[in-house]
């Protein structure tokens, strides 16, 4: 039994110090702390949504603001549709965005995404603990920047993300 020495020595005036048993601080909660955008769920829309038409203005966003390839503006709203709906599966499809030269708009389109994706969390160079951490405790969809920069050589983040 573990007791506290300044009650068991009957030391007196004593002023309170921190991390005795009694007088450990406690943990602020998950309620009290402020919620990132990755970790709110939106509720339902309260109607029937038209789904050709959401599509059409998902993809109507990324088209207005990049120079895209003819069927990538449905390609990139049907991925964030998916975003929505893979926790029902078991599977979650990977989007990787290639350019043949720098400063093409992929960061630009990741961040479209980032604005529309459920639970969308951007990283880039993270480290694999804080990316296991964040995706066991919050499942976001993870929108990592410049991935072929640090991936290729690492195989912990690999196994992480697969």
């Amino acid at each position: 039994m573990k007791t506290n020495p300044v009650e068991t020595l009957e030391i007196r005036d004593v002023p309170e110090i921190h991390g005795t048993p009694a007088k450990r601080p406690t943990k602020a909660t998950a309620k009290e702390k402020p919620l990132g955008p990755w970790q709110i769920t939106p509720e339902p829309w309260p109607e029937p949504v038209d789904g050709k038409a959401l599509l059409s203005e998902l993809a109507g966003c990324f088209a207005r603001h990049l120079v895209l390839p003819r069927y990538a503006p449905h390609t990139l709203a049907l991925w964030i549709m998916h975003s929505y709906t893979w926790p029902s599966g078991r599977i979650a499809a990977y989007l990787a965005l290639l350019s043949p030269e720098k400063r093409c708009g992929k960061t630009t389109a990741l961040s479209i995404a980032a604005a529309l994706a459920h639970r969308a969390l951007a990283a880039s160079n993270v480290t694999p603990a804080a990316l296991f951490r964040v995706i066991e405790q919050d499942k976001p969809t993870m929108l990592i920047d410049e991935a072929d920069s640090f991936l290729r050589d690492n195989e912990e983040l690999r196994g992480i993300l697969n």
